[in-house]
């Protein structure tokens, strides 16, 4: 198998996706085609408190512990204006179509509630166009073990991440231990395709309202292997201590300084 062919046909194929990418938009998109992996992400965490915030505030204090616990704390940026006036209907509209009500009511939630700054739909989206745009040439989705699987195969499998770089953060979450470990035992190593940039808030003015939005600017996509050696050099991370059969940290950490050392095919955007 020549990893470096492959590596830069994958580029080559990626070329053509934006490198500006709106977070609304990439919502809307996503929903609309039905992707598989957004119905997975955290949006409808974010929905259901958006949710509960708006229905709830005069049963439960919003910044006080609930019972006992904090779901609530934190949250003391939140100033969102639930009033009917923000989104007037569109002249013409339908009034008794329950999509364009639904339409209406996500476009409120989404430009008044601060958790939409949060950067889940990024890794999403990016999965969602490595699908689009990779289908046909790469097997989607990739090999699976237990209840987790690849996002896609061509001769080894494939994982699609993001890195934001103005997080803070220096490292990714790759998958579980033990799906890693699987493919690099009958493969001897996985392809990572990672897109790196950063993340963006700004404000937009609409009908005569200012909201919020977010934006990710993609700068580069590295295409590295991942194999035994560079398994070992990385950090686990376990959720609540929580271990797979085998033993093993249920994840796998990627540090950004080891993709750019591991780098085959770099593509650059921004």
């Amino acid at each position: 198998m020549n990893f470096k062919y492959l590596s830069q046909k994958i580029a080559s194929k990626l070329l053509e996706i934006p490198f500006k990418w709106n977070s609304r938009l990439a919502v809307l998109e996503l929903s609309k085609d039905c992707y598989a992996g957004w119905e997975q992400s955290e949006w409808l965490d974010f929905y259901f408190r958006y949710l509960c915030e708006k229905y709830l505030p005069d049963y439960i204090p919003m910044h006080d512990k609930v019972c006992g616990t904090t779901f609530f704390d934190g949250i003391h940026d939140l100033s969102p204006d639930f009033g009917e006036k923000i989104f007037p209907p569109n002249p013409g509209q339908d009034l008794k179509d329950k999509s364009s009500d639904f339409n209406r009511e996500f476009t409120l939630a989404y430009s008044n509630y601060q958790h939409w700054r949060q950067m889940e739909w990024i890794e999403s989206y990016f999965s969602y166009l490595c699908v689009k745009h990779l289908s046909g040439f790469l097997k989607i989705p990739g090999p699976r073990y237990k209840k987790r699987s690849f996002d896609g195969f061509l001769e080894i499998p494939w994982l699609f991440k993001v890195f934001i770089e103005n997080t803070g953060n220096k490292n990714i979450i790759l998958a579980d231990a033990d799906l890693m470990v699987k493919g690099i035992s009958k493969y001897e190593k996985i392809g990572i395709v990672v897109a790196e940039g950063r993340a963006e808030y700004y404000k937009e003015k609409a009908d005569k309202n200012m909201r919020q939005n977010s934006m990710f600017i993609l700068k580069n996509i590295f295409i590295l292997p991942f194999t035994a050696d560079v398994m070992q050099k990385c950090k686990t991370f376990q959720l609540a201590g929580i271990k797979t059969g085998n033993g093993l940290p249920e994840k796998i950490l990627l540090d950004i300084a080891i993709i750019r050392e591991r780098t085959v095919s770099l593509q650059k955007y921004s």
